[in-house]
């Protein structure tokens, strides 16, 4: 005889046995629509079916088919088959012409909306675009009809960018991706965009998931629970993270707190992508230290040359001489950075016949230097003291002036 227990509660007795056998319950199957076609799958569950006629769900748990079967031949499903059949679509009393249309005004409007989210114009210039197309194509039904002024494509824009946005989503729950991110330099809060890279069927792509706000200090630990939200808040796993993307900050890359050491207790076989762009300009920040300063000489350049008529003729000379069209030096200043490319490429423009100016030009004032320093030594060298002659030796100098040379005895014919 086996043991049986009785529990009492809310004045309910149950009675259960250690053989009592677990209940199964029938699911929902795809053959069940060969037989059924008003029915199909249900939010609620796999033991729930939803019929479209009726519009409501009914458990399927119990009989499985049968269930579907008795819920065909009710009284209500009956009627609401009949009211059905005799109702006639909305799309019945449009006429095709127009629906198509409409279609094709409504694919030109938001081809429109796409054009100016890539390229990042205004969404003022919706209002310019609708304009100008009816001026530009006259003859054209569509851009005739088109009206997408800038609050209609502040609409369609959003909506586009939920349909990218889920196509992503969908793509990081299925398959591998990797992150990249960044903070801003923002004082108050710190932008952190989220980059992630997916391998398509035309290859990687390179899209934003989002850019999330720390509103809080900075540290490795914030970061990493900003981004792990982002990923719960769509339900994508960790497992499916390949890589990180950051620069080469311990607030990023330390081992015990920074953002990589949290996100490898989520996933320990992620992989950290140091940023090789962020090593090579530290790299060529540290070189540049060692030279010279640009901007200065490309302000002594000009000034140089931009006080003296003189200089300007001898250079365009040396332009000449090298073949070289002759184009002024441009003035860079400090206070608009951009200036610095142009200003950097006129003078590599220009880069020979300089070298060969100044080359010259400091032959000569080391020349006229040397010249200087000599006639200056030369000034400044003691003279010797002369002793003063007596009236008798003054005589003898004189009379010895006064003799006439005698003529040589050899005498060439």
């Amino acid at each position: 005889m086996s043991k049986r227990t009785t529990t009492d509660d809310n004045n309910n007795n149950t009675t259960t046995g250690p053989t009592s056998a677990k209940k199964s319950c029938q699911k929902f199957r795809d053959c069940y629509r060969e037989t059924f076609p008003s029915l199909g799958v249900s939010k609620k569950g796999p033991t729930f079916v939803y019929c479209f006629i009726c519009e409501r769900d009914f458990s399927c748990a119990h009989g499985g088919k049968d269930d579907c079967r008795r819920h065909v031949m009710t009284k209500s499903h009956v009627e609401y088959n009949k009211l059905k059949s005799t109702q006639r679509p909305i799309s019945s009393f449009i006429k095709s012409t127009e629906l198509e249309k409409s279609r094709a005004v409504t694919k030109a409007e938001a081809a429109m909306c796409q054009i100016i989210a890539n390229q990042n114009l205004s969404l003022a210039s919706a209002d310019m675009f609708t304009k100008n197309f009816k001026l530009m194509f006259p003859d054209s039904k569509i851009a005739s009809e088109m009206k997408c002024g800038r609050n209609k494509a502040t609409a369609m824009i959003g909506e586009l960018a939920n349909i990218v946005q889920d196509d992503l989503v969908q793509r990081m729950r299925e398959g591998p991706f990797t992150i990249s991110t960044d903070g801003s330099n923002d004082n108050i809060s710190k932008q952190f965009p989220m980059v992630v890279r997916t391998l398509g069927t035309e290859g990687v792509n390179s899209e934003l998931l989002s850019i999330p706000c720390c509103d809080d200090s900075a540290t490795g630990e914030n970061i990493f629970l900003l981004i792990d939200k982002e990923l719960r808040s769509r339900q994508i796993p960790w497992e499916h993270n390949l890589a990180l993307g950051c620069d080469n900050a311990s607030t990023m890359t330390g081992h015990k707190k920074g953002v990589i050491a949290f996100a490898r207790k989520k996933h320990p076989d992620i992989f950290l992508a140091g940023c090789t762009l962020h090593l090579v300009h530290i790299a060529a920040k540290k070189a540049a230290e060692s030279l010279p300063p640009v901007d200065e000489a490309l302000t002594d350049i000009y000034y140089y040359f931009n006080k003296s008529d003189t200089r300007k003729q001898e250079f365009r000379g040396t332009q000449e001489l090298y073949d070289v069209d002759q184009k002024k030096n441009l003035k860079h200043v400090c206070t608009r950075w951009l200036s610095i490319s142009r200003c950097v490429e006129r003078l590599l423009h220009s880069w020979d016949p300089l070298k060969d100016y100044f080359h010259t030009h400091k032959k000569k004032l080391d020349e006229a230097k040397l010249k200087k320093k000599v006639a200056e030594e030369r000034k400044n060298a003691p003279q010797k003291s002369k002793t003063p002659m007596n009236k008798n030796d003054t005589l003898m100098k004189n009379k010895k002036s006064s003799r006439k040379p005698k003529d040589s005895c050899f005498k060439f014919k």
